[in-house]
């Protein structure tokens, strides 16, 4: 017969399990973060890169984003909207104690998109020189007209190389491209991609 005598309590022995418990999770998090964040940085720009709304920014065909807006240097727009929803990411830990209290918090694109609006990329001087805010009205304009008096005609070629403005009407774009604080091109571009999130986090731990 074997006889174990405890010199402590089981409170006391489950405070030690979760110390160490707590002292090696702290330690994987701290080695593992950066990996993490690079990981769901490099999965993020895939995520926006693939988006409509960044095709049509840069495609040359009529009724396009680029050409709707006459953009005369989408492909630098394009990575600077990229590259600062990437850069958005941070990963925020508190450590975890010994009672296994803790957390490590992800945060992906800010909600008031201020990173983007922000962005001198994001306008587009007219050719009567006054100052298109494109990148405001495909984040929160929605379906609202943005030029009075004009329209937009494929009949001739304009800065883009396709459509130009015309006078009369109203000109708005596309409804599909449209956006709202909360439910745009960045927030949709998220959507259901929880699982592909936790399985980076999963392998990169």
């Amino acid at each position: 017969m074997i006889t174990i005598r405890l010199t402590q309590s089981i409170f006391d022995i489950q405070k030690s399990i979760n110390a160490a418990i707590a002292k090696e999770l702290n330690r994987i998090i701290r080695r593992r973060k950066h990996v993490i964040l690079g990981k769901l940085k490099k999965a993020t720009y895939g995520w926006i890169a693939s988006t409509d709304e960044i095709a049509s920014l840069t495609s040359p065909r009529a009724r396009e984003l680029k050409t709707y807006f006459g953009l005369t240097n989408s492909g630098a727009s394009v990575e600077a909207i990229i590259e600062s929803i990437v850069e958005s990411i941070t990963v925020n830990v508190q450590p975890f104690d010994k009672n296994l209290k803790g957390s490590v918090t992800f945060n992906f694109q800010p909600e008031n998109n201020q990173n983007l609006l922000s962005l001198s990329e994001g306008h587009q001087v007219t050719e009567k020189g006054t100052d298109l805010h494109w990148l405001d009205w495909l984040l929160t304009r929605g379906d609202a007209v943005i030029i009075t008096g004009y329209r937009y005609s494929t009949e001739k070629r304009g800065r883009a190389g396709v459509g130009i403005m015309e006078a009369g009407g109203t000109f708005r774009v596309d409804p599909r491209y449209s956006g709202l604080i909360g439910d745009n091109f960045v927030s949709r571009a998220f959507l259901d991609k929880n699982e592909q999130i936790v399985k980076i986090i999963e392998e990169a731990l």
